[in-house]
């Protein structure tokens, strides 16, 4: 009982080991094989050893402990070379536990699987299972671009089509024929953003969510800042509503009207104004995902059917929240295709890969902060430096792979800071 006890309370099963070897020991070790550059590192630093090193990588790639192929590359010395570890992360990547874990990614990245906990009181065959493939929807979509070579990232954000199952292509009232989940064409989907998990997630019961919608669009899709809303801006948001109780008594207001309305204070100006605000483009799909087109049924419990929704809008800022120049789009649709080529759109996919691999953000720039509260490691002025040549070296490969985000998340595992620690 004790020798159990014993072991299962032990660091060396409780945590995965980082230790390592200094460099100078290594150097001699041969079970470091052909490692580049061990000659030139630094005298403080050390090396995963290959057992170390090959969990590192199954975590990275699969979420999980190393399998047999992984443990026997480490004891025969083939996790050294470039060309050693690339093999073995191609080979992890289209594992199940790998393709799980790729699909997780993006359910995290986006906050999509959130879906899971919403709930729709107002619509009754909002079930459990929608919910559950909606959020695996997004999934699905992103291992299709990510595991079809032919399939360019861009695809992610601007496909003409949509990867559903036939529960929730009748949910959708979209006509389905296929098996499990399927690419299906569909005129009015195409792209994460159109998604059921993304309109849903980002709405609530009685109306969409055209800020929060626009905020993701912002913060997830193109890591660009937004800074928090002021402390009082609470009491003057309900003082705002309040004096809308007129407007939506006469049953002719839409959620774009209402947030609008709703965020006309000299206090909002400085992010609604141009950041938020002019991306409520993306009402053609209602709080439940399905898609609307132009009209909707008005707010409120006088609410009248077939009210006119504005669907023009513009992204201002395309590099960063404080840009001016204008992209302008019509409907949730097209402002995917009007992303999908931006530079900040491959820059963010690159950041949100090194941070889901690494658990470290890529730059100071791309710190998670809540209230301003940093949620992830400061970096010290070593990693600024390295991870800044890592970057680098992600958006050539990027480029170079005719933009494959496999590839980019392969070269991540290739990395020396990855094996190199201080």
């Amino acid at each position: 009982q004790w020798a159990i006890r014993s072991a299962l309370m032990s660091p060396q099963f409780l945590y995965r080991s980082e230790m390592g070897v200094s460099v100078a020991n290594a150097a001699t070790d041969n079970s470091f094989g052909n490692v580049p550059n061990l000659s030139n590192a630094e005298a403080n630093a050390y090396i995963l050893d290959p057992y170390e090193f090959a969990t590192q990588l199954a975590y990275m790639y699969t979420g999980s402990t190393p399998d047999a192929t992984l443990m026997q590359a480490a004891a025969n010395n083939r996790l050294s070379t470039e060309a050693d570890i690339s093999s073995q992360v191609e080979r992890l990547l289209n594992t199940a536990r790998g393709q799980e874990h790729i699909g997780h990614f993006a359910g995290v990245w986006l906050r999509t699987d959130t879906v899971a906990l919403e709930e729709r009181p107002s619509f009754n065959d909002f079930t459990d299972q929608v919910k559950a493939d909606m959020a695996e929807e997004v999934r699905q979509l992103f291992r299709y671009v990510f595991y079809n070579d032919d399939v360019p990232f861009e695809e992610f954000y601007n496909g003409d089509y949509a990867i559903l199952n036939q529960n929730l292509a009748r949910f959708y009232g979209v006509n389905f024929n296929g098996n499990g989940w399927t690419r299906t064409n569909t005129p009015n989907r195409g792209g994460v953003i159109t998604t059921g998990a993304f309109m849903t997630a980002n709405s609530a019961d009685d109306k969409t969510g055209p800020i929060l919608r626009a905020v993701r669009v912002r913060e997830q899709m193109l890591c660009h800042h937004i800074d928090p809303p002021p402390a009082n801006i609470a009491n003057d948001r309900a003082e705002m509503e309040e004096a809308l109780q007129a407007e939506l008594d006469m049953g002719r207001m839409t959620s774009r009207r209402f947030f609008e309305a709703a965020t006309d204070s000299p206090a909002c100006d400085a992010c609604h104004e141009t950041i938020i605000n002019p991306l409520f483009g993306m009402e053609d799909f209602d709080q439940v995902g399905r898609y609307r087109g132009n009209v909707m049924r008005g707010l409120g419990d006088r609410g009248m059917e077939n009210q006119e929704i504005d669907l023009q809008g513009e992204l201002i800022g395309t590099a960063s929240a404080k840009g001016t120049d204008v992209v302008p789009f019509e409907g949730a649709k097209d402002l995917g295709k009007k992303i999908a080529h931006l530079p900040a759109t491959r820059e963010c996919l690159i950041a949100n890969a090194f941070r889901y691999t690494t658990e470290m953000p890529i730059d100071p720039e791309s710190v998670i902060v809540d209230n301003g509260t940093a949620k992830e490691p400061l970096l010290t002025q070593d990693q600024v430096d390295d991870f800044a040549c890592a970057k680098t070296t992600l958006e050539s490969e990027f480029v170079d792979s005719g933009h494959s985000p496999k590839e980019v998340f392969k070269k991540i595992g290739t990395l020396e800071l990855i094996r190199f620690r201080k």
